[in-house]
């Protein structure tokens, strides 16, 4: 899989070369082959294969590359410097509206709420050992949190922490249905909060 760097630049495809092999609808996210590449890749025939972590992959010319990397290569006719974020988080979503390039911070920051996490909402967690509410972000490498003793609390604080730090990129929302350590309901602050199952 080739990722753009300037130590592998010079291996990556052409835009002439890109454009010769496929046709990229940006509409609906798919790459087509504009000529026949193999007898399992007939000219017209759908390019790419979703591998197990979701993404797509289109292999051609010797290369393994992903292919919202190369929609935007099809695209703009430059790879792009850094990361593509899946703006809706679905991976094999490649839509040109649904791609925009990002950071690696960014990246981050519109992941999936963990299965793990205690709230349902991305940066929001109940600590057991501190008996409270964690907002928590990560800026720059840095990871800034605070404590608190109710959910909404919590909540306000990620959502300014969001506004502040990562703006359109920043997982904000979560289930309705919020989950929570039923050992002390006082701390919801007249929220009706309810354990999932």
């Amino acid at each position: 899989m080739y990722k753009y760097s300037s130590s592998n630049a010079d291996n990556l495809p052409a835009h002439q070369r890109v454009r010769e092999l496929f046709d990229y609808d940006p509409a609906t996210g798919s790459f087509h082959w504009r000529v026949t590449s193999s007898n399992r890749a007939p000219a017209g025939s759908k390019a790419g294969a979703k591998g197990a972590n979701g993404y797509i992959y289109i292999r051609f010319d010797g290369k393994m590359v992903l292919a919202h990397r190369l929609a935007w290569f099809h695209i703009h006719g430059v790879w792009p410097k850094d990361l593509i974020d899946h703006i809706n988080g679905n991976r094999a979503d490649n839509r040109l509206q649904n791609l925009r390039e990002a950071s690696l911070s960014q990246n981050a920051a519109n992941g999936k709420v963990r299965s793990t996490n205690s709230s349902g909402i991305a940066g929001v967690s109940w600590d057991k050992s501190k008996n409270g509410w964690v907002a928590s972000i990560t800026v720059d490498g840095r990871q800034i949190k605070r404590r608190f003793k109710n959910l909404q609390d919590a909540i306000d604080c990620r959502l300014a922490f969001i506004a502040n730090h990562q703006g359109d990129f920043g997982k904000s929302s979560g289930p309705p249905a919020l989950q929570t350590d039923p050992t002390d309901a006082a701390q919801t602050s007249g929220l009706t909060l309810v354990r999932e199952v």
